[in-house]
């Protein structure tokens, strides 16, 4: 089910951005951010609502955070869209990878550290520790939910 709306969202987005402009395969320019922007909410909120399980990936950036002068580790995106984007999203992790000379660990942050925004709403209540083994599947079985696959693509 994921495969079909997200392709039915590409296929809105990028002829919506070049149809505006003479401007072809030369990028999006700044006034083509809002629009990139309401699309791809209304793509999350979609994915949030679907009746399987999905994993939106991306890369993190700094972000600077003008209230406090500090800065924090967001979503790599433009503009308002690294604060916006993962609002919209039930279940926010980060994948901590810390390396030793001996051996790397990973996790995933299911909760804001100061420098890494994460929220959990299925490990409420204590039902997650900050710190949880990368195991999607293991974390919904935890958090007593159903883990089993969705089913195919469609």
């Amino acid at each position: 089910c994921v495969q079909n709306q997200i392709m039915k969202k590409e296929n809105q987005i990028l002829p919506g951005m070049s149809g505006k402009t003479d401007r072809k395969h030369q990028g999006m320019q700044i006034q083509d951010w809002g629009t990139f922007l309401s699309v791809f909410q209304q793509l999350a909120r979609t994915l949030a609502t679907m009746p399987c399980h999905t994993i939106l990936i991306g890369h993190l950036d700094r972000v600077p955070d003008e209230l406090s002068r500090s800065t924090y580790r967001g979503l790599m995106m433009p503009g308002q869209s690294s604060e916006k984007i993962p609002i919209l999203m039930p279940e926010v992790y980060n994948l901590i990878v810390e390396k030793t000379p001996s051996k790397t660990n990973r996790y995933l942050l299911t909760a804001n550290d100061g420098e890494f925004r994460a929220t959990t709403r299925i490990g409420r209540n204590g039902k997650l520790a900050e710190h949880e083994p990368p195991d999607i599947k293991a974390l919904l079985k935890k958090a007593g939910l159903d883990a089993s696959d969705k089913g195919g693509w469609t």
